[in-house]
């Protein structure tokens, strides 16, 4: 077998493809399988280093990764001799810089105020082509979100621009999630992840699914606005082993006493072997501490218990 000698950013400085991209392209499509150390550290051979040299070049010259990423590499081989080494299509071998996640979320912003709804969907369609799931939902979603929830509030930008920028995040997102392959799911109980009855906004359950998926977790996404008793009913059908329900501070704030209810009634339908996650909301720990329910009071907060989980089932 042959050795496997490179680091990830090794291979990024001779390849040009930045580390984030790299990442992205073994999660969302297996395009190479790096051996990992006994810290998880990425580590490649020769072959994969080839073999992600081809697929940058057929990239660059106008190939879609997800159409190429699972060709034999010997398939690679005749496509780049036939489309960029006989065509003698030099390719530029500069490094791709990483990625300047606060000069994005200006752009995105400055195109939201000027209602520039293309140059958001062309700036989203390349993120998610070169972002892994987790650093898409933590890296560019979270402060974006955070950031159009401060304007919304203090009135700089108006609900239809919010909506309209939610629409494109739930389109791409939507294309991460259907898109990842899952044959490398581990298998166990679901996690199902919902907002409660009346609750509308799904951004942090979405942020939810795609860090599920990124550490390959087997989950069940049911969308917002599902009733106690409907939710209760689903977890026992399907055995699920965890229940993440998302609550936002708005709701919490408007409707205290039904949020308590919901949780509380929730939490008595379900079987006690399913554990209930409760996800923001300001929700207050005290309350709770004794009930069999676990507060996630953010999405970095979400995204170590997931990994603990993760850790558990190897």
């Amino acid at each position: 077998m042959e050795k496997s000698d490179y680091s990830i950013q090794f291979v990024s400085k001779i390849t040009g493809i930045n580390p984030h991209t790299i990442r992205a392209w073994e999660k969302r499509y297996s395009a190479v399988v790096p051996e990992r150390t006994s810290n998880g550290r990425r580590l490649y051979n020769e072959q994969q280093v080839e073999r992600l040299t081809m697929l940058y070049d057929l990239v660059s010259i106008g190939n879609n990764i997800s159409d190429i990423a699972n060709h034999s590499d010997e398939h690679l081989k005749g496509l780049h001799e036939q489309f960029v080494d006989k065509e003698n299509l030099a390719v530029e071998r500069t490094v791709v810089e990483e990625i300047d996640f606060n000069r994005v979320l200006q752009n995105l912003m400055l195109a939201l105020d000027n209602y520039k709804l293309d140059i958001i969907n062309h700036e989203l369609e390349k993120l998610t082509a070169n972002l892994d799931p987790r650093a898409f939902a933590l890296d560019l979603l979270a402060p974006l979100l955070h950031e159009v929830g401060v304007q919304v509030s203090s009135k700089r930008i108006n609900i239809g621009q919010e909506h309209s920028l939610s629409a494109l995040i739930r389109f791409h997102v939507g294309k991460i999630l259907f898109g990842m392959k899952r044959k490398n799911v581990i298998k166990d109980k679901a996690i199902i992840l919902t907002t409660p009855e009346g609750e509308l906004h799904e951004f942090g359950i979405m942020v939810g699914a795609l860090l599920c998926a990124h550490y390959g977790l087997n989950y069940v996404y049911l969308g917002v606005n599902m009733p106690a008793e409907s939710l209760a009913d689903t977890a026992k059908q399907i055995e699920a082993g965890i229940v993440l329900v998302g609550i936002s501070p708005f709701m919490n704030k408007e409707k205290p006493d039904f949020t308590k209810s919901y949780i509380n009634n929730l939490r008595s339908q379900l079987p006690e072997s399913t554990n209930l996650w409760i996800g923001g909301g300001n929700i207050d720990p005290i309350e709770y501490a004794a009930k069999q329910i676990e507060l996630i009071p953010s999405l970095q907060s979400l995204d170590l218990a997931l990994n603990k989980v993760k850790q558990t089932l190897k």
